[in-house]
């Protein structure tokens, strides 16, 4: 169930993660390793062309006449995407899918070595194999049959609800707490789909937010921590759903204000400065600037920069057997995750809204600190806090080691593209452009040509 909710917390516009083999059915086997697949969503596999067309898309058609049977080749009809383009081959006129070029764009975006293994991509240790796939959604002519199979002869009624969520032992388990568990079994069930696609919602965040209510009624510390991580993650995608302007008078305006304040507050939880750095979007896009550069240099540099004694601080605590075993406290300390702003999210500043007009993207949180900084001071009219800030902005881009990803260094390049086009420096504004269509990266490269136009 945690693996579940998991790849339900970390989907995004791009993909759908999903753990599979045993650790993903929650089994942690001695020498076992960890299956993951990622199902992309920008890429739709049909068989015929009856099918719903977005341009933002890359359509493939399968061709299964002269190919071996369980195979297929995947025409390329249609795409305005450079990144899919490179991922196929060339034959007797059309372009059709490559399986290999499409696992080798992926290596290049892995922020560890990885080495190609039959359809994964594998750790070099053997850890984790990571599976790249494609989605078809309507049953091909050669499934047809199991939409009419008969789903009584297997699985049997009683091993489809031992296997969900509840132990097929139940006789290490106390009579109350199996009662528990069939009560959030429902509740968590259908939440919990095979499309994932569903927390994109609001209705269905406040649903998961009820089914988790729950979990506070017990004491145990290890479930209050996977809850509130849990909800920490959640109210980081319901924040971004509320909308900041409303047509409905002050008083509407007012209580969506609290409502995100509420859940920018609850979603501080999941790592170090990502959930600050989210709440000070939201005073920076209230134009709140003294709010948010306060919160930036009282709770998101301290961890982003710590002085040397913090730092040995950190290391003393980290060394504890005791705080080893608290898994979701050293998440706070340790982890600094990127920024993540869904498909027009309503709390990214208005500068970077051409940036997730169509998909979302996830910012590093070096940069992105440093932008915020920047952006306030520039409100405030702070010339020389504004240099100050674009100048370690610019050391950030080009010196630092924690922006690993094409993506992330992408739009690193934007945004100091944008601070300089903000100072009127055009032509320092087009050379960040010019570095940041240089990374193959999907989507970015885009939106960078489109900057470039802009300036033009």
């Amino acid at each position: 169930m945690m693996n579940t909710a998991r790849d339900n917390l970390i989907i995004n516009d791009k993909c759908v993660p999903i753990i599979g083999g045993s650790f993903g059915e929650g089994l942690d086997l001695n020498g076992g390793d960890i299956d993951i697949v990622h199902v992309h969503k920008y890429i739709d596999v049909f068989e015929d062309r009856k099918f719903a067309f977005d341009y933002r898309k890359t359509y493939l058609k399968m061709e299964t006449e002269t190919i071996h049977a369980g195979y297929t080749m995947l025409h390329c009809i249609f795409t305005r995407n450079n990144n899919a383009l490179q991922c196929c081959k060339k034959i007797n006129g059309k372009y059709y899918f490559s399986n290999s070029l499409f696992k080798q764009r992926f290596l290049l975006d892995q922020k560890m070595p990885m080495v190609v293994r039959g359809p994964c991509l594998s750790s070099e240790q053997g850890d984790y194999d990571i599976a790249q796939a494609l989605h078809s959604k309507v049953w091909i002519s050669a499934a047809i049959n199991w939409i009419t199979r008969s789903k009584n002869v297997w699985p049997s009624y009683e091993v489809k609800q031992n296997t969900l969520f509840l132990p097929r032992v139940r006789r290490f388990y106390t009579e109350s707490c199996v009662k528990y568990l069939e009560r959030i079994k429902l509740g968590v069930s259908n939440l919990i789909r095979t499309d994932a696609f569903l927390l994109d919602s609001y209705s269905c965040l406040q649903r998961a937010v009820t089914v988790m209510q729950p979990l506070l009624s017990i004491k145990n510390p290890k479930i209050l921590y996977l809850y509130r991580y849990s909800m920490s993650m959640l109210c980081t995608n319901k924040a971004q759903l509320i909308p900041l302007e409303c047509a409905c008078g002050n008083k509407y305006c007012y209580m969506n204000y609290k409502d995100i304040q509420y859940n920018l507050l609850q979603n501080i939880y999941h790592d170090a400065v990502s959930g600050w750095l989210m709440l000070v979007s939201f005073f920076y896009r209230t134009e709140q600037y003294n709010k948010a550069i306060n919160i930036i240099s009282n709770c998101v540099n301290v961890k982003l920069y710590p002085n040397s004694e913090m730092i040995h601080q950190y290391i003393d605590l980290c060394t504890e057997k005791s705080f080893q075993k608290r898994l979701f406290p050293l998440l706070k300390i340790d982890r600094c995750g990127a920024v993540r702003f869904k498909t027009k999210s309503t709390l990214i500043p208005q500068e970077l809204q051409m940036e997730v007009e169509d998909i979302s993207y996830s910012f590093p949180a070096t940069t992105y600190t440093h932008f915020l900084c920047f952006l306030c001071h520039y409100h405030l009219d702070n010339p020389i806090k504004c240099r100050d800030s674009l100048r370690d902005l610019q050391k950030t881009i080009t010196k630092s080691d924690r922006i690993e990803t094409p993506t992330s260094k992408a739009l690193s390049f934007i945004c100091l593209g944008i601070a300089f086009q903000l100072l009127g420096n055009t032509d320092s504004a087009r050379e960040a452009f010019h570095q940041a269509c240089e990374f193959e990266s999907y989507g970015v490269k885009e939106i960078a040509h489109k900057r470039l136009l802009l300036i033009k």
